[in-house]
């Protein structure tokens, strides 16, 4: 996944959920998704990935193997669906576009299961999405959610993250509420927008779920407005009946007056892994006097976030690491801030 890296925050920070309205004050739920379907019964695997999932053909999904799910209706029904591969605008000629069209508050989710892992802990989405102007304005939220379905902890680990488009705020899912972030950077409209999403769970802790950032065309929010801080929610039970899942969805609501509306996303890939280990803020060793490029960090962790600025910097471009010593590309300048937080 580009840019994308997985790791174990080091603290959370608890909000009550209550109850959010969605745009215009009417109350949306939060997804929750349809189960695949099969017979129940958790698989520990060893990490999935799936890249380009653009390109798989719609309505692919059969259990227990990996492909798009049957369109579904959360709230209300649409007039019309589409999901539509090889779609225009394009950035590989391979886009896929979500379409619909309905009534005032209908919404439409179309889910992609990338396989099975209940032992996932970390999810990383990264996508390209465009969203037209004329789309843009009758839409009240474009949300892009990623999930855990798990049998062994009989929980829906639902990471539901969406733009509400009216409020100009990213919203997370707690159970039944939404709950405002602080971060107010969201898609563009008429262009295409490169997003990039981390969430996780804790090993033994079936009560939450944790939102860590959105990567916006390259620069980094936090849910919670400091880095390295994770906001902290609640999880879902998971409906009987379900099996084991983890993946990605893509959903459009519609405002106040019904209307078409349409999206389009391109070189999308998820990600669920199974890193483990306590995340912690690393000493840092160096001068930060626009010169010096060689830091060394204490403890040496093995994942790492490297931060200039407060803002994330992508190994492999801004800077290499390797045994506890962080080489950067460009020299941080007098007066910079720069943190590690590793694990």
């Amino acid at each position: 996944m580009r840019g994308s890296i997985s790791v174990t925050p080091t603290a959370a920070r608890y909000r009550n959920p209550g109850r959010r309205s969605g745009a215009g004050g009417r109350w949306r739920r939060p997804p929750r998704s349809p189960g695949p379907p099969g017979a129940p019964g958790g698989v520990v695997g060893q990490g999935i990935s799936a890249v380009d999932i653009n390109k798989y053909l719609p309505n692919s999904y059969t259990y227990p193997g990996t492909g798009w799910k049957a369109v579904f209706y959360d709230v209300g029904t649409p007039t019309s669906t589409s999901q539509t591969n090889n779609a225009s605008p394009s950035l590989d000629s391979h886009a896929m576009q979500f379409s619909m069209t309905g009534p005032a508050y209908v919404d439409v989710l179309w889910t992609y299961i990338a396989g099975i892992d209940d032992a996932a802990t970390y999810f990383n989405s990264d996508f390209e999405v465009y969203i037209p102007s004329t789309t843009y304005p009758l839409a009240q939220a474009f949300e892009f959610d990623m999930f855990n379905f798990s049998t062994t902890d009989n929980i829906n680990y639902m990471f539901g993250m969406q733009w509400n488009r009216v409020t100009s705020k990213w919203q997370v899912s707690s159970n039944d509420s939404w709950v405002d972030t602080v971060v107010t950077v969201g898609p563009s409209s008429g262009a295409w927008t490169h997003i990039e999403q981390q969430a996780h769970r804790i090993p033994g802790d079936t009560a939450h779920v944790y939102y860590d950032w959105v990567k916006i065309n390259g620069v980094i929010y936090w849910f919670s407005g400091t880095p390295g801080v994770s906001v902290q929610e609640l999880s879902v039970p998971l409906v009987s009946g379900w099996t084991s899942a983890v993946g990605i969805q893509f959903q459009l609501d519609i405002a106040s007056v019904g209307a078409t509306i349409s999206m389009n996303i391109d070189n999308a890939s998820f990600s669920a892994t199974e890193n483990s280990g306590v995340l912690q803020r690393c000493t840092v060793t160096g001068a930060i006097n626009s010169s010096n490029k060689v830091f060394s960090l204490s403890p040496a962790p093995t994942f790492l976030m490297w931060f200039v600025g407060g803002l994330l910097q992508a190994e492999g471009g801004d800077y290499t690491y390797a045994s506890g010593t962080v080489t950067t590309t460009t020299a941080p300048t007098t007066g910079q801030t720069v943190q590690a937080i590793g694990g």
